[in-house]
């Protein structure tokens, strides 16, 4: 369920980031209801926000499923969250939710994988020691099928 929450809201923000706005959503309807609505393109803050956030949620799925790339993703990231939250704090239109998701990306990229590990696996130490080797030696084909048989061995325990 994370893999398709993360996912969708990935694009959705990154979607967003290319939607027309409707000027009438703001102002309200004119007094005689005789108008046309104004349809315009989104501002250049608008598509930087929407596509800055789709990378980062996409990140975040990464290092919650300790998959490669997530480091990197987060890295490049963290700078342009800082860049869209200072723009949007100078213009006086920054909202809870730009805070909050800008709080989880500095949040996952300054997190640990270890301690992730160790927090997620906790009662299961033999699963918290082949996953540690598994991402610190992510070709290691062996690793990787013993971490997936535990894993499977974990969700059938928990089925139960």
């Amino acid at each position: 369920m994370l893999m398709v929450a993360l996912g969708t809201l990935a694009t959705v923000y990154f979607l967003r980031a290319f939607e027309p706005s409707d000027e009438l959503a703001e102002t309200g309807p004119p007094l005689n209801f005789n108008y046309e609505p104004v349809v315009t393109t989104p501002n250049l803050l608008q598509q930087f926000q929407g596509i800055s956030s789709g990378g980062p949620l996409m990140g975040i799925l990464f290092k919650l499923l300790f998959w490669e790339g997530a480091t990197m993703s987060l890295l490049l990231s963290v700078p342009i969250v800082v860049t869209v939250v200072a723009w949007r704090l100078a213009n006086g239109s920054l909202t809870r939710p730009a805070i909050v998701i800008a709080g989880l990306r500095i949040s996952a990229w300054a997190y640990p994988t270890e301690i992730m590990v160790r927090q997620f696996y906790r009662d299961d130490p033999d699963l918290v020691e082949k996953t540690l080797y598994q991402v610190q030696h992510p070709n290691d084909r062996a690793a990787t099928a013993e971490v997936h048989r535990l894993l499977q061995k974990r969700r059938k325990r928990h089925l139960k």
